[in-house]
């Protein structure tokens, strides 16, 4: 029997609706499972670990489920937290929406912007890539920039001084992500917007996430870039879920891919850490060695230091991380469609081990 007319139209509605949530949900990382899921016990596991290690918050997310969600007796839901170093990946997000939207690319030299560079021999060599991946050869710039009541942090790390060639050495610090404030804020200044108001426009409120207003400042109300947001553990996890869906918010690109891919990848000083992204890439190679990131930092280490480095070799290569100081941790795991976030202070918390408990138990 022939359908009728009304019922091809509720039929052919029918399939397209079904088409546009398959779309959405690739768009949106939220792929059906075609791997290992986490366990219950690998889960409780991971949430023990990370209660008796200082963790005020902990969400799992897989394949777009909360999986797990859990806070001490003092934290919840609405509670912001300050996430350190977290913020210099925001930052970096930023620049790759900006960099989408034509204004900024990774490759141009700061001083084209910073013209204070422009008659410096090794300053001016130096690209906003350099700056993300924290090799620009700029002194590091701990007391420089952390000084109490520090007037004006950006005139302080332009000043900095050169301590290696540009593009040769791993040298973690504040300095790499002022400078680039100090940029930003001058290519913005045409728009009257801050670095800050430009990573909330064009990452955080396409993500859905917001963040604390008393976010860290020098005496002259700059915002830092290296440290000094305030989030929730929620929002975190909404800003991992754009990581995951690969720069997406469903069918809206918050920023390419490639620029993920070229994080995940480091770079030739450190591939365990690229465009302020930590990267497990190593775990899966036959030299590969753990590292322990918050205990390390700020120490010098030759090139080769980095060649085989790893957060765990528990957890899957592709695993992409945004790390703050006290355990503050933001893993994402696209072959697992995965996102954790935790929140905590104090000086236990280890990757290693958080991670051997998440993945010991995978079905």
């Amino acid at each position: 029997m022939n359908a009728r007319p009304r019922d091809v139209v509720g039929r052919l509605r029918a399939v397209w609706l079904v088409l546009l949530l398959v779309i959405a949900g690739t768009a949106c990382g939220l792929e059906t499972p075609s791997g290992p899921v986490l366990s219950a016990r690998a889960i409780e596991a991971a949430a023990v670990n990370s209660h008796s290690s200082g963790g005020q918050a902990l969400i799992i997310r897989q394949w777009g489920r909360t999986v797990h969600e859990s806070y001490a007796d003092s934290f919840g839901p609405a509670h912001r937290h300050r996430v350190f170093s977290i913020t210099k990946s925001l930052a970096a997000m930023a620049c790759f929406a900006a960099a989408k939207d034509g204004w900024l690319s990774l490759d141009e030299h700061v001083a084209d912007t910073i013209t204070e560079w422009k008659s410096h021999p090794v300053k001016s060599t130096i690209t906003v890539r350099m700056l993300l991946d924290q090799t620009a050869g700029i002194a590091a710039g701990f007391p420089a920039l952390y000084a109490p009541k520090l007037k004006d942090k950006a005139a302080a790390a332009i000043r900095l001084p050169i301590v290696f060639a540009p593009g040769t050495q791993f040298d973690y610090g504040p300095s790499f992500f002022e400078v680039l404030e100090t940029l930003l804020s001058r290519k913005l200044k045409s728009r009257q917007m801050s670095a800050r108001q430009w990573i909330i426009a064009s990452v955080l409120t396409p993500a859905g996430a917001t963040v604390g207003a008393d976010w860290r400042t020098d005496r002259s109300g700059r915002e830092y870039l290296s440290s000094g947001a305030m989030m929730t553990a929620r929002d975190l996890v909404a800003v991992g879920e754009v990581i995951l869906a690969r720069g997406k918010v469903g069918l809206r690109t918050v920023f390419p891919s490639r620029y993920l891919v070229e994080a995940s990848q480091g770079s030739q000083a450190n591939p365990m850490y690229g465009l302020s992204f930590w990267s497990n890439r190593n775990a899966s190679g036959p030299s590969a060695r753990e590292v322990s990131v918050e205990e390390i930092l700020g120490r010098e280490f030759a090139r080769g230091f980095w060649q085989a480095a790893c957060l765990s070799t528990a957890a899957p290569d592709d695993l992409l991380a945004m790390l703050g100081s006290g355990g503050v941790r933001v893993y994402i795991v696209p072959s697992r469609g995965l996102v954790v976030v935790r929140l905590g202070n104090g000086t236990s918390f280890n990757d290693s081990t958080f991670l051997a408990r998440l993945f010991s138990a995978a079905r």
